[in-house]
């Protein structure tokens, strides 16, 4: 774990005026909670800043799920705060020794999040009528 971390300390130093760290959001309109890593600036642009490991280096078409719950995140902090967040920082420490970087802006990940909200309903709806 040291090791992950030291790997993404260069990057940390760009993280500045931390609004929050490890807090529950949730969205009444998005019937959704969880816990935000991070909320604060990074280079200058207030974000979800969300910190992750992994055993290999990812391309940004590997992690479309973090982008979209860090735009669950950035909707719920919005909603409960009425301070709105248009940047996303994935900071993912490889067990190969990289540290990797990805920014994103949550408006490109909303469609994505409802389609998995709208999806995990009707699952939960067939389960529900199954146990009837």
């Amino acid at each position: 774990i040291l090791d992950l971390f030291l790997q993404l300390q260069p990057e940390l130093n760009n993280i500045d005026n931390i609004l929050a760290q490890e807090i529950p959001l949730w969205s009444s309109t998005l019937e959704l909670a969880g816990r935000v890593d991070c909320v604060g600036e990074y280079k200058g642009k207030l974000s979800i800043i969300d910190f992750k490991g992994s055993t290999r280096i990812k391309r940004k078409s590997d992690i479309e799920n973090y982008f979209t719950q860090s735009t669950a995140y950035a909707i719920m902090w919005q909603e409960m705060t009425g301070i709105p967040i248009n940047n996303i920082v994935i900071m993912i420490a490889t067990e190969e020794g990289s540290c990797q970087v990805f920014e994103a802006n949550p408006i490109n990940y909303a469609k994505q999040l409802l389609i998995a909200i709208r999806s995990y309903q009707r699952y939960q709806k067939e389960i529900n009528s199954t146990l009837v």
